[in-house]
């Protein structure tokens, strides 16, 4: 089914597609039953506390599926603090290919390179590996699992061990809603869950204060007391946690171009079918007067412009 808006305020036009959106995935959620989340480990995210110790994925583990992602796991704490040979190694997931090569080479650091995935790749919200390194570079958008795979690919070629983290993370409701672009904390849930992502509701007074989930981040051996990631690399090396897909989006009111274009849209699409001839079957179109069409087109843009200009 197609929708077509011809309403020129752009912020309905969101809300309208979002609602469509959102109803498809109720109906998705019918169908859909998410695995229980693991224990909490804590109210805040990974990378924002260094003391965290996780589950760990075992060496062995392949990120090549929703099923292999709960295998052979081993907890932060008996697992080696002294990088492996794996953790520089090229893998299906993260691949050394010469697009991953150019881009690590335009990197200079640790900071720069996280800045990179986590400030230029897309968050969309779906379970388990499915685009790698590689895929993920292309559409320039991935779930945790995969931009960790761009992460460790990049870090890896530079030399830097690099490692998958995979934990439960307790987060508050409405960093949820900034994280996946849910209007309502309801929302956001169900866009995790009726995914396949393990979630569950946090509900503290009747309502819903915090998201409990599956999340997979990227831990990074470097010398972080003097150097944090930043500049010459000093001190004394650990597993510093680098978690590049859980950001915030800001939304942002759209201009409504009918105040600005000032035109009437009822009269534009009367004024577009006055003259044209439509076939018994729909299949086709003629008489179409494209003069007129583009000379509206111009005004509109001519108007945009203006108003661009003004504002500067």
């Amino acid at each position: 089914m197609f929708y077509i808006c011809f309403n020129t305020n752009i912020v309905l036009c969101k809300s309208f597609y979002h609602k469509v959106v959102i109803k498809k995935i109720v109906e998705l959620g019918k169908f859909i039953k998410p695995v229980q989340a693991n224990q909490t480990l804590g109210s805040s995210l990974p990378h924002k506390n260094v003391q965290v110790e996780p589950s760990i994925l075992s060496k062995d583990t392949q990120i090549t599926g929703i099923n292999k992602m709960s295998s052979t796991e081993k907890k932060a704490s008996v697992f080696s603090n002294i990088p492996a040979e794996e953790d520089l190694k090229e893998t299906s997931e993260a691949q050394f290919t010469e697009e991953i090569k150019e881009l690590a080479e335009s990197l200079n650091s640790v900071i720069e390179i996280y800045e990179y995935v986590r400030n230029n790749i897309n968050f969309e919200a779906y379970y388990g590996s499915r685009k790698g390194a590689v895929g993920t570079l292309d559409q320039m958008a991935g779930n945790d699992i995969d931009q960790a795979s761009l992460l460790i690919s990049l870090l890896r070629y530079k030399g830097i061990p690099a490692r998958y983290v995979r934990g439960t993370i307790e987060i508050p409701v409405e960093k949820v809603m900034g994280w996946t672009g849910g209007e309502t904390p309801q929302d956001a849930v169900r866009i995790l869950a009726s995914l396949g992502i393990p979630t569950v509701s946090v509900v503290s007074g009747g309502k819903i204060s915090h998201v409990r989930t599956e999340h997979v981040w990227v831990e990074a051996y470097v010398p972080y007391q003097y150097y944090r990631g930043a500049g010459p690399m000093k001190g004394q090396k650990i597993w510093v946690p680098l978690d590049p897909s859980f950001k915030q989006h800001e939304k942002i009111e759209g201009l409504d171009l009918s105040s600005i274009i000032d035109i009437d849209t009822e009269a534009s699409i009367e004024g577009f079918k006055d003259g044209i001839i439509v076939s018994d079957k729909l299949l086709s179109v003629s008489r179409v007067n494209v003069q007129s069409v583009s000379e509206k087109i111009e005004n509109v843009d001519a108007k945009i412009e203006e108003f661009i200009n003004q504002k500067g």
